[in-house]
């Protein structure tokens, strides 16, 4: 397919639809109605730019019973990869900015749930909690690791065979004690050009869990090209712990602002900055403004 769009970046569409189905059915498709055809091609050249961008569009063709042309299967139109390779990433903000509907729209919900942790720091989370920890065996046979968000995402992404991306989301990164939470794996965050780890670590717990009913064993532990993580921060908050720049420096930060352009809204926020504040006349986007 991208050979198709590569061969074709103008593409004139009278010459491309004919061909299009053409080469989709060995020329011999029965007329349908036009309508139906021109959408299905349509959808089928924004498919291919999307992948061609990387935006993570994945589809599938095929004959239906009734007809003797192809039509898409929406059940195989969904997002997978948001990013060809893992990165460290802090959306900054002040609160109500949007850092978290961001995350959400950009990638929990075009993926499966299976797909991403999602976990918020405070002052009390540690380590433990967040990699994991030995704790008693529920049959009292002594005592099993009992992993954290971070192991059980890692655990996922490193046994896929498959082209899927893995999403470890922390919220209020800074409301904990990032490094410490962190700890040993923040070794692990400088990243290869590939989005693999530059560094492996020893952690015997996390690769006793990793490997245990796994195919694939590893030796070292190490952040596979097809994790991400992605954490927000309020860079407007007192009570909060600082990041300290061996921290930081292995992450990219992107803002998020406080006052979007209204045209570049999406339509979900545009009807909600819409609604009136019950018994008031004002709408939450005079009080945006305002602010």
């Amino acid at each position: 397919m991208k050979e198709y769009l590569n061969e074709n970046r103008e593409y004139n569409f009278n010459i491309e639809y004919e061909r299009y189905w053409n080469k989709r059915t060995n020329g011999n498709r029965k007329k349908a109605s036009g309508k139906d055809n021109g959408k299905l091609f349509a959808t089928y050249i924004w498919c291919l730019i999307k992948n061609e961008k990387n935006e993570s569009s994945k589809f599938a063709l095929e004959k239906t019973e009734t007809t003797d042309y192809f039509e898409i299967n929406e059940n195989n139109i969904h997002y997978n990869n948001t990013n060809k390779i893992g990165k460290n990433v802090i959306i900054y903000g002040v609160p109500g900015s949007g850092k978290s509907y961001f995350l959400k729209k950009k990638i929990t919900s075009r993926i499966s749930s299976q797909q991403f942790e999602r976990i918020i720091f405070y002052p009390e989370y540690m380590y433990y909690d967040f990699v994991g920890q030995k704790v008693p065996s529920s049959n009292n046979s002594g005592l099993e690791f009992e992993p954290g968000p971070f192991a059980r995402i890692l655990k996922k992404a490193i046994s896929d065979t498959s082209d899927k991306h893995y999403y470890l989301i922390i919220e209020e990164l800074n409301r904990g004690n990032a490094e410490a939470i962190f700890g040993d794996i923040l070794q692990l965050l400088d990243r290869r050009s590939d989005g693999k780890s530059e560094y492996e670590i020893n952690n015997q717990l996390l690769k006793d869990y990793i490997n245990k009913n796994n195919n694939k064993k590893i030796d070292k532990i190490y952040l596979p090209a097809n994790l991400s993580i992605y954490a927000t921060i309020n860079n407007s908050d007192q009570n909060v712990f600082t990041l300290d720049t061996a921290f930081s420096r292995r992450w990219e930060f992107e803002g998020q602002s406080s006052n979007p352009k209204e045209n570049e809204l999406d339509e979900v926020a545009k009807v909600y900055f819409k609604n009136k504040i019950v018994g008031t006349e004002y709408n939450w986007n005079n009080i945006r403004k305002k602010i």
